[in-house]
């Protein structure tokens, strides 16, 4: 009897890792459509709350400004109090507002929800990778972290192409109602599946200090980038709110060192794999979540196709994503995942050279998709052995804080490229157009209008490859010892 039952609780133990990680994508399917779908319909919700560039730009990025502040904040927590009372408490908030969004009555009430939104999905995002960590064994981890990595961002490449049909054959608000049934499984499926963690220690205080800082300074740099795209570089206001943001930065470095429990372990930078492989997530996702974005927008605004033909342009990203992530999580157990991941950035920076050659002449659209498949291959190979490294590079007593680093890396990359790109697309134009052009008025502009709307674009796409060169030289200049000791 007593062999029996361990034979059991030994096959439960086997399938607990693959079930968590069937419950956890569904959080990240609903995280990836969120995400993206938007960038597609945002003209459509532009044009029905009649917002002006700036509240059309704050629609995108006060999710990303929220999500990106918590990270770090939910990571702690993680640390302090466990991960599945603060995974499934997400899922929940999540849920509640994605169906609010769905019914603002005005863009103040949708920028309002679009915050507490994210705090929904700070949490949830911030908990996955620990939570896979935990449960999987050394040996499978790459690949979990792979299955993870592959469903998360193919989720959010497809979710333009989702996005506009749903945009187009049902309205807007059904972008937002598309991750509720998700969600609803994930939390249902979480509450049955998912184990209490381990207790950890909880006498670490809240960095509070840390958390205003991180705040106001990006939410000062987004700001600051949001009205120079609107009133221009000289003025006034901009030039004020970057310079907060450069203070708030200083400040808090200083504090960091100081405090007794920081909100950013500083130490874990010590570690030059950790550090390079960080600063390579946050190049790497500047340049590739903004190409997204401004293929979405240019083939709208450009080009003249619909939503739901511009969500199919950038579909081949999603293909490449989802062709290259199972094939990364195998490479990374056959060879060094240095030498894997260069490769994947190599890839990335020949495709947005593809890219970028639709937007300065015009090639043909075939190219834009081959590009684009591409750069989903490339970021795929890069990111799963990347993570793998991240994860098992730091103790196991920091894990959370380390991958609330990497998290928020994703995050503040999405955020600080959206916002500069936002900025740069209607950067030449006179100020009475660029609100016509978020509304989808973009057709109405004259020949010269639009070869400085053009123009905004082009500049947009050269900084994105110029990020992406970055993040290459970032990864090679780790010592060169380090990939013998990567597992």
């Amino acid at each position: 009897m007593d062999d029996i039952t361990a034979t059991e609780l030994s096959k439960k133990d086997a399938r607990y890792p693959w079930l968590l990680l069937v419950i956890t994508s569904f959080g990240a399917i609903s995280n990836g459509l969120s995400m993206s779908a938007l960038n597609i319909a945002l003209p459509s919700v532009s044009a029905h709350f009649q917002a002006s560039a700036v509240q059309t730009s704050w629609i995108l990025l006060s999710y990303l400004l929220t999500t990106a502040v918590l990270i770090l904040f939910f990571g702690r927590m993680s640390d302090m109090f466990g991960l599945r009372k603060l995974y499934l408490t997400g899922v929940a908030i999540y849920a509640v507002t994605s169906l609010l969004c769905g019914f603002a009555p005005n863009v103040v009430v949708l920028l309002v929800l679009r915050v507490f939104q994210a705090v929904g999905a700070a949490s949830v995002v911030t908990n996955t990778t620990p939570l896979i960590t935990e449960a999987f064994p050394r040996a499978r981890l790459g690949q979990a972290l792979g299955a993870n990595t592959f469903i998360l961002s193919v989720s959010q490449l497809v979710g333009p192409a989702i996005g506009g049909y749903v945009t187009v054959q049902l309205g807007w608000q059904y972008v937002f109602w598309l991750n509720i049934p998700f969600l609803l499984i994930c939390l249902i499926g979480g509450l049955v599946i998912i184990r209490p963690s381990p207790k950890k220690d909880r006498k670490e205080r809240f960095d509070t200090l840390g958390n205003l800082t991180v705040l106001f300074g990006l939410g000062s740099l987004v700001l600051g980038l949001s009205i120079i795209g609107e009133a221009g570089l000289r003025s006034l206001p901009a030039l004020l709110a970057l310079a907060a943001f450069v203070v708030f930065f200083v400040f808090f470095l200083r504090h960091e060192r100081r405090v007794e429990h920081p909100m950013i372990d500083l130490s874990l930078f010590k570690n030059r794999r950790y550090s390079m492989a960080i600063l390579a997530v946050y190049l790497n996702t500047c340049a590739q979540a903004a190409v997204v974005l401004l293929i979405s927008l240019h083939t709208q605004y450009v080009s003249h196709m619909d939503a739901q033909m511009a969500g199919l342009i950038v579909l081949p990203v999603a293909v490449g994503t989802a062709t290259a992530a199972p094939v990364a999580g195998m490479l990374t157990r056959r060879f060094r995942p240095m030498r894997v991941s260069t490769f994947g950035l190599a890839l990335a920076c020949v495709s947005m050279l593809v890219i970028i050659s639709y937007a300065f002449f015009s090639i043909p659209v075939f190219w834009l998709v081959l590009g684009g498949f591409a750069m989903g291959v490339g970021d795929a190979i890069f990111r799963v052995p990347n993570t793998t490294t991240i994860m098992l590079t730091v103790p196991d007593n920091r894990k959370g804080v380390a991958n609330g680093i990497r998290t928020m890396s994703l995050y503040v990359g999405r955020l600080t490229s959206t916002a500069v790109s936002m900025m740069l697309i209607t950067a030449f134009l006179p100020g009475d157009l660029k609100n016509a052009v978020f509304r989808g008025q973009a057709q109405e502009l004259s020949g010269s209008e639009m070869a400085l709307f053009s123009n905004g674009f082009q500049l947009a796409f050269i900084i994105m490859l110029v990020l992406c060169l970055g993040a290459l030289f970032a990864y090679l200049s780790r010592k060169k010892d380090s990939s013998k000791n990567e597992g």
